[in-house]
């Protein structure tokens, strides 16, 4: 009898165990299936990926890519609607006045709000990484550096237009101008960022990473609405 309880007991157990791990499998497969959904026309977007052999049984394939891709894919593959270079996630050091932190964030092609379409609060999302000198801010990071443009009831989008034009010091070695606001990364997004700026202001201190052996970058790309990967996989090659 006290076997049999034993082993009743072990089986309840295992049951149990079993559907508590389903469950948090299912959790876990529904947060993971959100990520990026929040995007205009996301299903169009897509990450370029390297394939390189080194020998027999030595194939390698990774997100990182050469800067020259960029203007390859814009002139020999019109189904591309964008495509925008994006760098690693890097720490900068921001300041205004007597206000200096270091933020999180990245630099990106011109294109890379027209592929991910961000909420801009303020700002022309095609234009604002056209200049050098511009920047990109979170509404948390521009409250953070205009405290006194959001002071008392003013509103995310009044205040993100007033930072518009607004100058801050970038590693202490140049003014960059705020050239957008866009509102805070929700967590289910593939970049997280304080900052976005122009990548341009990266691959000239970086030359490096413009020469077809680097693998300095990554890129992403916007196809034409309607045109399915397939087709344009057998395109490619």
């Amino acid at each position: 009898m006290q076997r049999h309880v034993t082993y009743s007991t072990i089986n309840v157990l295992g049951l149990g165990v079993g559907f508590l791990a389903s469950f948090f499998i299912l959790i876990w497969v529904q947060d993971e299936l959100k990520y990026d959904q929040q995007y205009e026309g996301v299903e169009d977007v897509y990450r370029l990926m390297r394939t390189s052999t080194y020998g027999p049984d030595q194939i390698y394939t990774w997100p990182a890519v050469t800067a020259k891709l960029d203007d390859v894919l814009d002139e020999e593959y019109p189904e591309i609607e964008s495509v925008a270079l994006v760098s690693w996630q890097q720490d900068m050091s921001f300041s205004r006045d007597d206000i200096k932190f270091r933020e999180s964030g990245r630099h990106a092609g011109k294109d890379f709000f027209e592929i991910l379409k961000h909420d801009f609060l303020s700002g022309i999302s095609k234009t604002a990484l056209d200049l050098s000198d511009s920047v990109v801010l979170s509404n948390e990071m521009a409250r953070k550096y205009f405290p006194a443009i959001y002071t008392g009831e003013v509103s995310d989008e009044f205040g993100a237009a007033e930072v518009l034009g607004q100058t801050l010091t970038l590693d202490n070695r140049m003014e960059v101008t705020v050239t957008g606001v866009v509102r805070d990364i929700q967590q289910q997004a593939s970049f997280q960022f304080d900052f976005v700026l122009p990548i341009e202001e990266y691959i000239s201190r970086n030359d490096w990473v413009d020469d077809w052996g680097n693998n300095g970058l990554r890129l992403y790309a916007r196809l034409t609405p309607g045109l399915t990967i397939t087709s344009f996989q057998k395109k490619s090659g």
